[in-house]
């Protein structure tokens, strides 16, 4: 005959406790650029935001590694800007190889 255990109730802390730490997913480096969520770029004019935030999106879109930071895999990627043109953004993109 076999003993059964009863049951246990934990509280949140202790299950916490239990887990072992994993870092949380992400798409270039750990508690750089999460997989979900919104990125933010700011400063002050002329400094590059723009093109910072197209070489991102580029290396995102393509899963192509960017100045040591590893992508895994491509992602799909949607850029907003409240202060470039289009034809002024486009101009400063590199162009797109398929």
């Amino acid at each position: 005959m076999t003993k059964t255990q009863a049951a246990t109730v934990l509280s949140l802390a202790q299950l916490l406790e239990q887990q072992s730490p994993a870092p949380p997913p992400c798409l270039v480096e750990p508690g750089l650029l999460p997989a979900q969520g919104i990125l933010f770029v700011g400063g002050e004019p002329k400094v590059g935001k723009s093109l910072l935030v197209a070489n991102l999106a580029l290396s995102l879109a393509a899963g192509a590694d960017r100045l040591g930071f590893p992508v895994p895999a491509p992602r799909r990627v949607l850029s907003v800007s409240s202060s470039c043109r289009s034809h002024s953004l486009l101009a400063d993109w590199p162009p797109c190889g398929g």
